[in-house]
């Protein structure tokens, strides 16, 4: 059996220590995948820029989430503006 490290996993602001090696192969697989997902610093940026520009007109902003599948991130706006931030910065209308 290999020897794995410990591992930190934090989820809805609580923090547990795991021993991994106590833990079944698929839920190590399960926890690391999860743990990935972040947005990058581009995205960060262009975000806040297209968020200004929308509140600049009075557009009311909605949803701000990060689609943990593809790692882009997805604005709702006003009545029908739906926006995706590709990983690189660059964004489309949806």
């Amino acid at each position: 059996m290999p020897v794995r490290s410990s591992i930190v996993i934090s989820d809805s602001s609580i923090s547990t220590l795991f021993h991994v090696s106590l833990l079944p192969d698929i839920l190590v697989q399960y926890m690391v995948v999860r743990l990935l997902i972040l947005p990058t610093a581009e995205q960060a940026i262009r975000c806040v820029i297209l968020c200004q520009s929308l509140t600049n007109t009075f557009t009311p902003i909605f949803v701000v989430r990060l689609d943990e599948r593809t790692g882009n991130v997805f604005l709702l706006a006003g009545d029908n503006i739906e926006i995706e931030i590709y990983r690189n910065g660059l964004w489309r209308f949806l």
